[in-house]
């Protein structure tokens, strides 16, 4: 069983890679994707505290890991798909959420510090996404939602938030009560 397991994902795999190689590679949703992520990064670079870069890098870093292990839990239980992805071998990498999703999670943190705003702004921010931007995405057909929905994705965007907020402020009050 665990051989023929093996030989299906061996196939998926070799047919996902050749229609990415012959229909997605370099296409306008390839570029899009690409732009996309891009533009977040830069607005990351250039809007990230220098000033408390190790605590921003640990709030993206446990944003960015956590997003990973939702999609590919989402991915897995067919949850939702990505008809176009900028590099098909690694599921992570996509549009919707492969640096758009952790650099807005860490810029909301960075700039949100107090518990109650910090729930406030989070309300709204992924709303935003969730309701306007991932259906933006499914219009547009970079993401398709299988045995999902918006407000899920609400939840569960609010969910990693709370825990990225909650962890990155332990890790951070643990090194000041530190002394060296």
């Amino acid at each position: 069983m665990f051989e023929q397991i093996q030989s299906f994902y061996e196939k998926a795999n070799h047919l996902e890679i050749r229609y990415w190689l012959d229909h997605d590679l370099f296409s306008i949703h390839w570029w899009v994707i690409l732009l996309i992520n891009l533009l977040f990064l830069i607005l990351f670079v250039f809007l990230i505290d220098k000033n408390r870069i190790l605590v921003m890098t640990i709030a993206f870093l446990l944003s960015f890991i956590s997003i990973g292990y939702i999609d590919e839990l989402g991915l897995y239980f067919n949850f939702w798909t990505y008809p176009h992805e900028f590099f098909a071998p690694l599921k992570t990498a996509n549009a919707v959420d492969f640096l758009c999703i952790p650099v807005v999670i860490t810029l909301v943190y960075q700039y949100v510090s107090r518990w109650k705003y910090f729930l406030f702004i989070s309300i709204i921010v992924f709303a935003i996404i969730s309701f306007i931007c991932i259906p933006t995405f499914v219009y547009f057909d970079f993401y398709r939602i299988n045995n999902w929905n918006y407000l899920w994705s609400f939840i569960t965007l609010f969910i990693i938030g709370l825990f990225v907020k909650t962890l990155t402020d332990f890790v951070y009050n643990k090194s000041k009560q530190q002394k060296y």
